[in-house]
Order: structure tokens, then C-alpha cells, then sequence
């Protein structure tokens, strides 16, 4: 079968969970003999035509002079191109960009399939127009796309019950690491068990200073490592001398280290579904603590301890010093969770 990844910043990953989910499905399907594209944008820094036998094909997208709207025309041409190229199925990692491409040309020879990534229209970067937008973009690609999947429970519910239709329910993965090495940790000056960990992209919803306020005001002595994609809060923050940051990187062995040395990864997402950030955490035995929320509640169940504001973070930190035999048990909870539902396959 001859299948097109659409909708991503391209692979090898260094950007997010979409890219992410585009790696490790594109790789996979191409070791099971499919013939399989990844659209990447022509800012992608990767210059190979191949990765791990999946064809990369590069089509502009000029985001420094349109910004986010470039990737409506980028998608566009992304779509338009896999089915000049006979493409058996498109899949399109989110709604956002792509619903337009997706009702003005899926005449249902290349089959549409989308990835309708978690509520996009509750993220807080998005003022009230776009949200409408976002709304009315999932409303189209619910009609035109030939089949559409969640990523997680609550997300597949939401749809059956608002538009009539059940999605495909098929969760992001996360691999187990093998073995762990303290090294990394040195090479960023960290101590094993003495620092907390936040991994995730500076978007509001991802709530970094946010985490960073409680943290200061927690009076916890353990430092605190922020894992992210820009300098900003690197900039704002140069004067704490016990934050560490740690910018644009993607090394999954490296992530791994950090996340398994931590004392804990503190994770403050919260808009759904599924976030393989947290997967990851899971899967490197870090013990977790999590935004209350219902995406994070089904995953985690009663393996994590919640937050639900800024203070309540902060008390947590302040009482947080060493780990147990609670929180080892709830580590292991997890990881065994990441074995029977999780696990790339």
C-alpha cells in the first residue's frame, strides 16, 4: 500500500508529538513492506531523500512570510501531490490546516484520514476568531475525511457524541528504554534524584511559568530542569541560578536519561488527548506529577500526584523531597501500563 504522512514539521523529529507519531508510524509501516511519503517543509533541516526507507518529500512553506497560514497552502500542495502519486491513503496529522485541502480535493481515490489531535479550539495561544475557525475546520473534516482517529477515549467520545461517528481510537506509543545512563545528566550538571523536569513546547497550554512560579515559591531546594523549543524563558529566567534549561533538544536516549533521573517530571499540559510527552516519562520509570485533568486522569489513574493550581502545585513541590515506596510502586504501575496499552508495536 502506498500511504502519505500530511500535516506535520517533518521527521526526523525535532519539533513535537505529531512528528513524533509521524517517525515511529512511518518507519514501522515501511519494515511491513508499505510504500510510505513523509511530506516534510521546506525549512526541515533534513536533506536526505530517505529516512529508514521512508521517502521525504520537501514542498515549500513559507512560514516566514505567512506565519501559520502558510500551512493551508502547504497542505494543500502536500494532498494535491500524493494523489498525482496515485497514493492509496493521506494521513493527515491534525485538522487545523488541512480540513480545506480535505473538502476541496478528496474525491475518495487517495483515501483521507485524520488525526484530529486533541480540542486544537481550547488551546489558550488562540484568540476568540480562531477558535471559531478551529471549530468549524473540525466540522469540515469530520464531513470530507474518508475516516477519522483519536487518540484517546474521551476525544473518540466526544465526536461519536457530537457528530454521530465513532473514530478509529489508536493511542500514541512510547518505547521502553533498555538501560540508562547517568552521564547525560552530568553533561548538563544535574544530580541523580535532585532535580524536577518539565519536557515540553512553550505553549500556554503546556503552563512552563506557570510550573516554574510554584516551583519558586515552593521553596524546594532540588533544582528544576525545563526541557523546551525556544530562549525565551531561558532569557527571562538567566538570573535563577537553580533552573536549568535546556533548549531544542531531541535526542530520545538523552530525554530518556533525564526523564528516568529526575525526581520527578512535573506535567502541566492541558488541553487532550494523549500526549507522548507523558508516555515517555511513564515509559523511562520517572514518577509523575500531573495537571488534573481527565486525559491525564485515564492514563495515569492513581499512579501520579495532581495539580489543579498554582498553589496546590507549589504544596506538592514543597513536601516533595525523596522518593518512596509509594512512589516507586506508582512507577512501576506505570511502566507496566506502557507495556500492556502503550508500547510502539
Amino acid at each position: 500500500m502506498k500511504i502519505a504522512i500530511i500535516g506535520t514539521r517533518g521527521i526526523p523529529n525535532n519539533y513535537g508529538g505529531f512528528e513524533q507519531f509521524a517517525e515511529q508510524l512511518s518507519v514501522r509501516l515501511a519494515e511491513r513492506g508499505h510504500i510510505v511519503t513523509v511530506f516534510n517543509p521546506s525549512f526541515h533541516l533534513y536533506l536526505e531523500k530517505t529516512f529508514k526507507n521512508v521517502s521525504i518529500v520537501k514542498l515549500p512553506c513559507h512560514e516566514n512570510i505567512l506565519g501559520g497560514a502558510a500551512h493551508f497552502f502547504y497542505d494543500y500542495y502536500c494532498y494535491k501531490y500524493a494523489i498525482k502519486q496515485n497514493v492509496d491513503v493521506a494521513l493527515f496529522c491534525g485538522y487545523g490546516t488541512s480540513a480545506i485541502a480535505i473538502a476541496l480535493l478528496n474525491k475518495h481515490y487517495t483515501k483521507a484520514i485524520t488525526n484530529m489531535d486533541g480540542f486544537e479550539w481550547q488551546r489558550a495561544k488562540y484568540n476568540f476568531i480562531t477558535k471559531k475557525l478551529l471549530k468549524w475546520f473540525e466540522k469540515i473534516a469530520v464531513k470530507y475525511s474518508d475516516t477519522i482517529v483519536a487518540d484517546h477515549s474521551i476525544i473518540q467520545k466526544y465526536y461519536n457524541n457530537k457528530y454521530k461517528v465513532v473514530p478509529a481510537l489508536i493511542s500514541y506509543g512510547a518505547e521502553i528504554p533498555l538501560h540508562f545512563d547517568e552521564s547525560t545528566i552530568v553533561s548538563f550538571e544535574l544530580t541523580k534524584y535532585n532535580y524536577f523536569l518539565v519536557v515540553a513546547r512553550d505553549e500556554p497550554e503546556n503552563q512552563i511559568e506557570f510550573i516554574i512560579s510554584a516551583w519558586k515559591n515552593s521553596g524546594n531546594i532540588n533544582k528544576l530542569c525545563v526541557v523546551t523549543n525556544f530562549q525565551r524563558l531561558s532569557r527571562k529566567y538567566s538570573n535563577e541560578k537553580n533552573i536549568v534549561f535546556i533548549n531544542r533538544l531531541y535526542n530520545s536516549i538523552q530525554l530518556s536519561n533525564l526523564r528516568h533521573f529526575s525526581l520527578a517530571c512535573i506535567h502541566g499540559h492541558t488541553v487532550g488527548g494523549t500526549n507522548p510527552s507523558l508516555l515517555e516519562a511513564m515509559a523511562a520509570q520517572s514518577f509523575i506529577i500531573a495537571h488534573d485533568n481527565l486525559f491525564h486522569r485515564e492514563i495515569l489513574e492513581n499512579n501520579a500526584i495532581y495539580f489543579n493550581s498554582e498553589s496546590s502545585l507549589s504544596l506538592i513541590l514543597h513536601n516533595f523531597s525523596a522518593k518512596s515506596e509509594k512512589t516507586d510502586k506508582a512507577i512501576s504501575n506505570n511502566l507496566n501500563k506502557i507495556r500492556d496499552d502503550y508500547q510502539w508495536g
